[in-house]
């Protein structure tokens, strides 16, 4: 469906619930008006965090403005101040206010930044706002199966035909066998090379679209490995390099190097790896 389509929906619908919110909110509170009720006896205990309340109501609102527009890259609560990225050499900032005024007549609490696209590196670290969430981590060798692992330093390599496997989310555990590295591309600051390394296919594909970032693994062998370690990250099916043709091959780079890339930035000195 077209963008435009979608979002020329999207207004109409808001539209009509802007013409009839005060019906609305009077159904709501027929509806439920044992829980309005007690609601306002916790108005006292409630009003403390008002404040809070009211930033997080300003940011679930901007959080579904901007899924609608695709120029809006992210939106992300930081403190009292609700930031907005979107790539500035491909978007302008006052357009984006525009379409956010439509909305909302307080843009006041929102903050416009740019972001870059790395050609070097795809990936991605996140800060978890509630500490007390539970997750599953470790290595994934199925269905809700997990396994203690270690990292593949940056001074230990396969050898050539070693066995690997991954678990994507299109295509779940397959397995492969590694080839080496396809092409080395050097860095002139002082950073670490980045090096494409690559993976052909057994007993079928060995990923599909979707699967992109998923870990790539070696089993123990109990002699150079004795726990299973994570080696690489998968970036996609590789169908032709240099004027040669692949097949089931895949191309992948190194978890460890963008782990001590990050870990030269003090705040993520101390960062490492959940298996």
């Amino acid at each position: 469906m077209d963008a435009s389509f979608r979002q020329m929906i999207a207004d109409e619908i808001y539209q009509h619930i802007m013409e009839r919110k005060d019906d609305i909110v009077q159904a709501v509170l027929s509806k439920f008006c044992d829980v309005y009720l007690e609601y306002m006896k916790m108005s006292d205990v409630i009003n403390v965090f008002a404040a809070r309340n009211k930033i997080d109501v300003f940011f679930h609102e901007y959080k579904t403005i901007t899924e609608r527009n695709l120029q809006i890259k992210a939106c992300e609560l930081f403190g009292k101040i609700i930031k907005i990225y979107i790539q500035k050499e491909v978007t302008v900032e006052e357009l984006i206010e525009r379409y956010l005024l439509k909305y909302n007549e307080d843009i006041t609490v929102v903050s416009i930044y740019s972001f870059y696209v790395s050609e070097d590196v795809d990936f991605a670290l996140l800060k978890l706002r509630n500490a007390n969430l539970c997750c599953s981590h470790g290595i994934r060798y199925g269905k809700n199966k997990f396994l203690p692992g270690e990292l593949l330093e940056n001074d230990m390599m396969l050898n050539e035909n070693d066995i690997v496997y991954k678990w994507g989310a299109t295509t779940g555990r397959t397995s492969g066998k590694y080839h080496g590295v396809l092409c080395t591309r050097k860095q002139e600051n002082g950073n670490y090379d980045i090096e494409t390394y690559i993976v052909e296919g057994l007993d079928g594909p060995f990923s599909d679209e979707g699967d992109s970032g998923s870990l790539i693994c070696i089993k123990p062998d109990s002699i150079v490995y004795t726990n299973h370690m994570a080696a690489f990250i998968l970036i996609g099916e590789l169908q032709k390099y240099e004027e040669i043709d692949y097949v089931n091959t895949h191309a992948c780079y190194r978890v460890s190097i963008p782990l001590m890339e990050m870990r030269k930035n003090k705040a993520c000195r101390y960062i490492k790896q959940c298996f």
